[in-house]
């Protein structure tokens, strides 16, 4: 299996048709502590919350109404809304292979759209909702033993989103970790094998457009919404972070906050004014009792768009990762 930068896995399904609102959040309990700030919509993310099983998760920006919209078999990752934010692409290993299924939320019902012996990975569904990039390659030892559970193949590829007409977008190979569009739907983010770089990609042609200058190895990259900022994780100090870039390549900053377990898989607000991203953080096993023992495990974090005034909105001994932010409806 294919690794990304946290675990895998997601759970069940239930409608939920909750109109946007504002909210003020402060933070309380273990993590970042910030001050009030006005935050709107709503946010998918994985956790095993439920127990054994992991799931589908739709809380709002506040983290005070966490509802389970769909249990998977396994690990759901890479989650990613259609546009208009009816539907979720996630990826889940299923018989030893990863595929790619789609969540209707007000349905309850899932549909896997990828099969056959290949790994299908990271799904990332088009601003105009009509196709959903992602990730098709063999599972292979890496060459130098860089990885074993990195394939020596693995396509770009676009296909319907029900999973017909896929075919491949460039004819070389890159890392399946997350990709995504640039909001005109004319480009995508990826990382280069040779030298783990993120790059541009023009989806119409297939060619590298303009390389980030950003320290690799870098992932998770993540297109603001304006088309001039782009969100990655990366390790340049020792320890996993938040960054951003604009699209020339220019002025790269930190976002996420200097912390011992690290910060990954960053997601814009539909309004660009805000980030959200999974942290590690040790929480008490019994939030009420200041001596039970401390568990390691990735929560949810809210921050303005520059970093500032993150605040945890999950506080929950469970993992939870891996947020996407609902687009407007």
């Amino acid at each position: 299996m294919q690794s990304v930068p946290t675990s895998r896995r997601t759970t069940a399904l239930v409608a939920l048709a909750t109109p946007f609102i504002t909210l003020s959040i402060l933070a309380c309990g273990d993590g970042p502590t910030g001050t009030r700030s006005q935050v709107t919509g709503e946010i998918a993310f994985a956790s095993n919350r439920d127990g054994a099983s992991y799931g589908i998760y739709l809380t709002d920006a506040a983290g005070t109404r966490v509802t389970l919209l769909a249990k998977t078999q396994n690990i759901p990752f890479c989650l990613s809304w259609s546009p208009d934010g009816s539907r979720l692409a996630f990826a889940e290993t299923l018989n030893k292979r990863d595929q790619i299924l789609v969540l209707d939320v007000a349905a309850g019902s899932q549909t896997q759209i990828t099969q056959g012996p290949l790994f299908n990975t990271c799904p990332a569904w088009a601003p105009d909702g009509r196709h959903i990039a992602y990730y098709s390659g063999e599972q292979a030892n890496a060459p130098g033993g860089f990885d074993p559970g990195y394939p020596r193949r693995w396509r770009m590829m676009l296909m319907a989103p029900d999973g017909s007409a896929a075919t491949a977008i460039a004819n070389r190979d890159y890392i399946p970790n997350p990709t995504s569009w640039s909001p005109d739907g004319t480009q995508l983010i990826a990382e280069r094998v040779s030298d783990f770089t993120l790059v541009i990609v023009d989806v119409a042609s297939g060619a590298e457009v303009a390389s980030l200058a950003a320290t690799p190895p870098a992932w998770w990259p993540t297109w603001s919404p304006d088309g001039e900022t782009i969100a990655f994780s990366s390790q340049q100090r020792g320890d996993l972070a938040v960054y951003s870039i604009r699209r020339d390549g220019t002025a790269q900053r930190r976002l996420s906050p200097d912390t011992v377990g690290g910060n990954t898989a960053a997601n814009w607000s539909p309004d660009g004014k805000r980030i959200v991203f999974q942290q590690l953080f040790d929480t008490r096993a019994d939030p009420a009792d200041p001596k039970s023992a401390l568990v390691t495990n990735w929560e949810i974090v809210i921050a303005n768009a520059d970093g500032s005034n993150p605040v945890n909105i999950t506080r929950h001994v469970a993992k939870d990762e891996g947020p996407v932010w609902r687009p407007r409806r």
